[in-house]
C-alpha cells in the first residue's frame, strides 16, 4: 500500500457528497442500516474508480 495524495477540496467534496446522501436518505425514511451500507457502497465505488484512474 501507498500513501495517498489528495487536496482539500476533494475530500471536502467527497464529505460534502456523503452527507447530502444521507440527508436524502434520512429524509426518504430509509433505515439506518441502509444508511450505512449506502455510505459504504459510495465508498468502495470511488475507491475503484481512482483504483482504475491511476492504473490508466
Amino acid at each position: 500500500m501507498e500513501g495517498g495524495r489528495g487536496k482539500i477540496i476533494g475530500t471536502f467534496l467527497g464529505v460534502l457528497m456523503l452527507r447530502i446522501i444521507q440527508t436524502i436518505l434520512v429524509m426518504a425514511n430509509v433505515p439506518p442500516f441502509l444508511n450505512g451500507l449506502v455510505r459504504g457502497i459510495v465508498i468502495l465505488v470511488a475507491v475503484l474508480a481512482q483504483t482504475k484512474k491511476k492504473n490508466k
